[in-house]
């Protein structure tokens, strides 16, 4: 499937431990300015494989390879993910850690965890302040591989825009409630003393 930064994308992903990173902190890894968040090497590295005991091709058993994503709640934002190290073992071994999808760029997604999420339709979402980055395959965000790494351009993620579909439900409430006769005659009113203002 083509990377795409449509949280559908991230519905049975799998990211390697070189196109997921560490967990990063605001000033540690993670700066965060406007709309605009820029991520770079923690006092660790950036990639998960930065934080190996093993290497490339020879990982120690307890060396993470793998991040496995599921949407949760795709309206939210919000997936769930494990991690499965070399040995096969899964962490956790039931459910997922929630986070939610905070920023974006055409190579990957930035996101949040969420402290004690659990699924459900009124879910209630604690953000955490950890942070971490899910790629396209063809990120590298390793800085001790060799590889140079990944560009800033891959490393700059910018909040999304609403979506229709978020913004859409809340039009049509204002919608309805200006059409209540009360509210109405109180809007009209207002309108009626802003135009005599200006005459005045």
């Amino acid at each position: 499937m083509p990377f795409s930064t449509d949280i559908a994308y991230l519905n049975g992903a799998s990211f390697n431990e070189l196109d997921s990173s560490l967990l990063l902190t605001l000033g540690n890894g993670l700066n965060h300015s406007g709309d605009v968040y820029v991520a770079s090497a923690n006092g660790i590295g950036l990639a998960t494989y930065d934080n190996w005991i093993g290497v490339l091709g020879s990982p120690d058993p307890s060396d993470t390879v793998s991040f496995n994503t599921s949407v949760s709640n795709a309206g939210l934002g919000v997936i769930t993910y494990t991690t499965t190290s070399a040995d096969g073992s899964v962490s956790p071994a039931a459910g997922g850690i929630g986070a939610e999808i905070v920023a974006t760029n055409a190579t990957g997604f930035l996101l949040e965890q969420l402290n004690g999420y659990v699924p459900g339709p009124h879910a209630i979402i604690n953000p955490d302040g950890q942070y971490f980055i899910l790629a396209s395959s063809s990120v590298d965000l390793s800085v001790t591989d060799g590889s140079g790494g990944a560009t800033p351009g891959q490393l700059t993620f910018f909040v999304p825009e609403p979506s229709t579909a978020l913004i859409m439900p809340m039009l049509i409430a204002m919608l309805m409630v200006s059409r209540i006769p009360g509210v109405r005659g109180l809007l009209g009113a207002s309108r009626r003393r802003g135009a005599q203002r200006a005459l005045s």
